[in-house]
């Protein structure tokens, strides 16, 4: 199917990741990720911490007190599905992916 979202993505719907939790499980996965170490976070988001002064901790509580409020969007470069988890108790954000059921990658974090 090709469509305007397949023309903006570059990619035809049929071929982005079939793997597409709800917000809901999304936050599970990223909250379990967190506790289990399988989470990892890209250069840019260890920058943006960097940054910001955010450290390991206010990204664990992230997990525990943030919520996912928005469906996911396609990621224009790699067709991935991006999640937003943001707590306004720690001014924070940071978008994700889930790579599994059990596995996260924070793309970045961003501060209020």
């Amino acid at each position: 199917m090709h469509d305007a979202t397949s023309e903006k993505l570059g990619v035809e719907i049929s071929e982005l990741p079939v793997f597409c939790p709800t917000k809901e499980q999304a936050r599970t996965i990223f909250k379990v990720s967190l506790s289990d170490g399988s989470c990892n976070l890209r250069r840019h988001a260890r920058d943006r911490m960097k940054q910001y002064g955010i450290d390991n901790n206010d990204i664990l509580e992230l997990g525990r007190t943030g919520i996912v409020l928005k469906e996911p969007e396609a990621d224009i470069k790699t067709g991935e599905w991006l999640y937003r988890i943001e707590s306004d108790k720690l001014g924070i954000k940071a978008q994700f992916v889930c790579i599994s059921e059990h596995c996260t990658r924070i793309i970045t974090v961003i501060k209020d």
